[in-house]
């Protein structure tokens, strides 16, 4: 319940955060964020600390959703962005899918470290958020305009097919 308070308090505000950022230091930086957050509440050493840690993970993760319908928005018309939208929030439910596999399966490390099971699932599942938010950084990048994995054909016409469809 706690993560829901500051994730509903906080997702007007990381609106109003992410146009005053660029998408790929936005993006990263709450995933970021999250990661540490993640890591922190397998840290902790009481019901208070986990609590403080779910708080945090709410300010963090309030962004996710509204900052990925941002950048969808920025490369893809709007005939297009539905669809991808849909299988962004398809694979987020498939991916827990997948959580609940990989979190049985760290669960075995019960004692390992003097760490209960369920407190790697979250030292773990945080390290990789921090790694792959670091790792966007590199390969977030803000506009059609600006992407450098784009040759200048493509860019060009990723840009005119917005600029038609008046974006």
């Amino acid at each position: 319940s706690l993560f829901f308070v500051s994730y509903s308090l906080s997702e007007p505000l990381t609106n109003i955060l992410l146009k005053r950022l660029r998408p790929s230091i936005f993006i990263p930086a709450i995933m970021l964020l999250w990661g540490i957050c993640m890591t922190t509440m397998g840290l902790v050493h009481n019901f208070q600390g986990l609590m403080a840690s779910r708080f945090f993970l709410g300010l963090a993760e309030a962004g996710l959703f509204p900052g990925i319908n941002y950048y969808l928005s920025c490369w893809y018309k709007r005939n297009e962005f539905g669809i991808r939208a849909a299988i962004f929030f398809s694979a987020a439910a498939v991916s827990g899918s997948f959580g609940g596999l990989l979190a049985a399966a760290i669960a075995q490390m019960d004692g390992v470290g003097g760490k209960a099971g369920w407190c790697w699932i979250f030292i773990l599942e945080g390290i990789a958020t921090v790694l792959v938010g670091v790792a966007s950084f590199w390969m977030v990048f803000d506009f059609p305009d600006e992407a450098t994995f784009l040759s200048p054909v493509d860019r060009e016409r990723v840009i005119r097919r917005l600029k038609e469809d008046q974006q």
